[in-house]
């Protein structure tokens, strides 16, 4: 049951969020000093459809929302909060709901454009699987039910800021023009 909870939220997490390779999850954040972006607070989305709801900071906490984009009713629940790395912004999310993962985080890079244009970037799954491989993280890699790769890592926050620093930007969050989203209100 746990891995078609984990490959489920794998692959349907980026796809909703812009990309279609499974996302790896984490067993620690980047940091645990937890800070917050009002800038984030709002309803985000593309072609004036909202998708991302975020809620204002409560406790060093953001929560959000993310509705399906064919208004199935399909949503999914977390929390967010932020860290900051050599002057990059990056979320640390957990996911409440529909699937309890709220063990694990999911790691993206963002930023906030001057015109009010969110960019978020997932970490590129076959550049953390090689750093895993060539023992530069530490995790396992399994196989979901659908035999997709999940990438579960469980290197202390310390080491992950250490892979940030030390990986291109370019290679690890890479960032697609299409993936913006655009404040609605």
């Amino acid at each position: 049951m746990l891995m078609k909870r984990w490959f489920s939220l794998s692959v349907i997490l980026p796809v909703v969020l812009f990309s279609c390779a499974p996302s790896p999850v984490w067993e620690n954040p980047i940091s645990h000093i937890k800070e917050t972006d009002p800038r984030l607070s709002g309803a985000w989305g593309q072609s004036n459809y909202p998708s991302i709801f975020i809620g204002t900071p409560v406790e060093g906490w953001m929560s959000f929302v993310i509705s399906d984009r064919d208004k199935s009713g399909r949503k999914i629940f977390g929390s967010f909060y932020v860290s900051q790395l050599e002057g990059r912004r990056f979320v640390n999310v957990k996911i409440r709901a529909p699937w309890d993962l709220s063990d694990f985080y999911f790691i993206a890079e963002y930023r906030l454009d001057s015109n009010q244009n969110l960019f978020v970037a997932f970490p590129n799954h076959d550049f953390v699987k090689k750093a895993l491989e060539d023992g530069r993280l530490s995790g396992r890699i399994e196989k979901g039910d659908s035999g997709g790769e999940i990438l579960i890592l469980s290197s202390g926050s310390s080491e992950i800021g250490a892979f940030i620093r030390e990986s291109s930007k370019e290679k690890l969050f890479p960032e697609s023009p299409t993936d913006v989203l655009r404040r609605i209100r």
